[in-house]
């Protein structure tokens, strides 16, 4: 009953193996790359830039402003913004443009 019962599992398996490798050359082929590229620059790359380039401005101006008037609440503010910051270069980090 075992034999039985492994010899359909290698049937099965072998035959999605087959189903696999067969539809690769179709798969690859009905890639449209350019949209691909064009959705990731669009939903990904240019909001998160965006969001860094904001909290980078807002960065700058909170330091200035600590600089200008040492207090503590004036420090929490850049160290906030600071954070804010340092995520979203994190949400860019892993994009290597150009290379």
């Amino acid at each position: 009953m075992n034999r039985y019962k492994s010899a359909i599992r290698r049937s099965v398996c072998a035959l999605g193996y087959v189903g696999i490798v067969c539809s690769l050359p179709v798969m690859a082929q009905e890639a449209d790359w350019s949209a691909v590229n064009t959705t990731l620059v669009h939903q990904h790359v240019m909001p998160r830039y965006a969001a860094m380039a904001e909290s980078s401005a807002h960065l700058q101006q909170s330091l200035e402003a600590f600089c200008q008037v040492p207090t503590e609440p004036n420090l929490v503010l850049a160290q906030t913004a600071y954070r804010q910051a340092m995520s979203d270069w994190q949400a860019v980090q892993h994009i290597a443009l150009g290379q």
